[in-house]
């Protein structure tokens, strides 16, 4: 997934921890919408109900990796 998130340059909503950098030029709220919508495209739905009412990026990330067994949560 994070491969994805970074091809399509939706990774920074992420990697910031949905913070907006100073420096970001582009539509803050936009992107984090994009890239939310873009990872719940890819949600199994046995576990969309855990994230359905997140609305931001980074918090959505955050609980599936809560969700996720350890061996595979970097994967996410």
């Amino acid at each position: 997934m994070w491969d994805r998130l970074y091809v399509k340059q939706l990774a920074k909503p992420i990697q910031e921890k949905g913070i907006k950098p100073d420096d970001y030029i582009l539509d803050w709220d936009e992107t984090d919408r994009r890239c939310l919508e873009f990872i719940k495209i890819y949600i199994d739905t046995g576990v969309i109900h855990h994230v359905e009412n997140e609305t931001m990026a980074y918090g959505c990330w955050e609980k599936l990796q809560g969700l996720a067994p350890q061996s595979i949560g970097a994967s996410i």
